[in-house]
């Protein structure tokens, strides 16, 4: 299979909803009264990710680094982030999304003074947010939407994600490693976004499989050690 057909059969399995890249389609779905949008969580709540994600943002005894603004950011958080779940009380959280009514309404609901919403395109945070900037940088169905409509997309703010964590990125998706089709996905979207980054680390990346209809979560961690040039540092576990 080339790569031209990997890319058609990523487009064509996944989510069929036309326009879930689009910033037009999540503006319209926002502005629903909250009655009709459906509130079952396809993917994980915080307290189902917990166990898998405890040690990740266990603040408990960690100095973050002086660079290192945030200690948690979400990426296309949505109506229903996993920020305010989060056990923190020391270190600043922050959730981006491309549709300004979503963080309009997150904003006014907000009752936590370390959590931030902000309006952003994910696809290019450098004029918020430095290299190495967050602890723990995640995203739940993002890129799943995304790629609907643009694999080059994913892969930018796959990117972009991996350049501001200083340990720790996660992906929460229904392309399971264990499938074709998670092959596919990790080949096009995960690897290139990884080598992306332009300092080079060592990359831990652990994927923890649910059920067999189930999203799966890819935890990778950053090592801050750099490696040559042509060494895999990228292992699936």
């Amino acid at each position: 299979m080339n790569s031209h057909d990997k890319t058609s059969d990523l487009k064509d399995n996944s989510l069929s909803t036309s326009g879930y890249g689009t910033k037009q389609y999540w503006d319209k779905r926002y502005s629903k009264p909250a009655s009709e949008e459906s509130q079952h969580e396809w993917y994980f709540t915080y307290e189902e990710l917990s166990p898998i994600l405890g040690h990740c943002i266990s603040f408990s005894g960690i100095r973050l680094l002086e660079h290192v603004k945030y200690g948690v950011v979400e990426i296309g958080c949505g109506t229903r982030p996993l920020l305010p779940s989060i056990p923190t009380s020391d270190h600043p959280l922050l959730g981006l999304d491309y549709s300004s009514i979503c963080i309009k309404a997150l904003s006014k609901s907000n009752k936590r003074k370390l959590i931030t919403y902000k309006t952003q395109d994910c696809r290019d945070l450098t004029d918020i947010l430095p290299s190495c900037s967050a602890h723990m940088v995640i995203e739940k169905g993002t890129l799943d939407a995304m790629i609907v409509d643009s694999i080059p997309n994913c892969v930018a703010i796959l990117s972009e994600m991996c350049r501001v964590s200083s340990k720790y990125v996660v992906v929460v998706t229904h392309f399971n490693i264990n499938t074709e089709e998670g092959e596919d996905w990790v080949s096009d979207v995960f690897y290139p976004a990884l080598e992306n980054v332009e300092e080079e680390f060592m990359w831990l990346v652990k994927c923890h499989t649910g059920g067999e209809d189930g999203p799966v979560v890819y935890v990778c961690e950053k090592n801050t050690r750099r490696i040559t040039r042509g060494n895999g540092g990228k292992r699936i576990q």
